[in-house]
């Protein structure tokens, strides 16, 4: 994992540790803006409490990379404070510097993948969708039903390249990268009601 950010110009790895206890020490030397904790070798350095020591430490944002099984290991991540989900199988492509990104400035992120697989269902979906627009939310459900930018556009009375920009700031507010996960989102949120 450490190989894969070193290799981000505008990411510095400043320290590496292997419990949460030397995570806690580290913090206190260095200014961190996010934290990866990982249960490569270590389930246990996802549990809440581990989670909940780092967030008590410093003002940092905490990313969890984990082989995620079930939805409740997320929520309760998610719940303790990490405000990023990254499954291992993607950790090694660009997810893991996405998640970085993202969760640097501020936002949440899940992986693609778990929202795709529908092993989560994004416990805190309602606030993510609440950042949205209401030019936005109008067209998240169009796009769950299906309707390309095309359609959209003539619908809204509006350019083709505009549905596009929208999409693309709608994908980065629910952190999703892929146009199906989008239209599942919205789906499974009841976006379909009324259309």
């Amino acid at each position: 994992l450490r190989r894969i950010l070193e290799g981000e110009p505008d990411i510095t790895v400043v320290a590496e540790a292997s419990t949460a206890g030397e995570a806690v020490a580290a913090l206190s030397r260095t200014k961190v803006d996010v934290v990866i904790v990982s249960s490569t070798a270590d389930r246990e350095a996802i549990r809440t409490s581990a989670i909940a020591s780092l967030r008590l430490a410093a003002n940092i944002k905490i990313i969890c990379v984990s082989h995620w099984a079930d939805a409740r290991d997320v929520d309760s991540v998610l719940a303790a404070g990490a405000s990023g989900c990254v499954e291992m199988f993607d950790a090694t492509e660009a997810d893991l510097k996405t998640a970085v990104y993202f969760v640097g400035r501020g936002e949440r992120y899940l992986s693609p993948g778990l929202l795709d697989s529908g092993v989560v269902s994004d416990p805190g979906w309602e606030a993510d969708y609440e950042r949205l627009t209401a030019r936005e939310k109008e067209i998240l459900v169009l796009i769950a039903h299906s309707k390309s930018n095309r359609e959209i556009a003539r619908e809204l009375n509006l350019s083709a390249n505009t549905i596009a920009v929208h999409r693309n700031h709608i994908m980065k507010k629910i952190g999703v990268r892929k146009a199906t996960a989008l239209a599942l989102y919205a789906a499974e949120r009841g976006l379909l009601i009324g259309k």
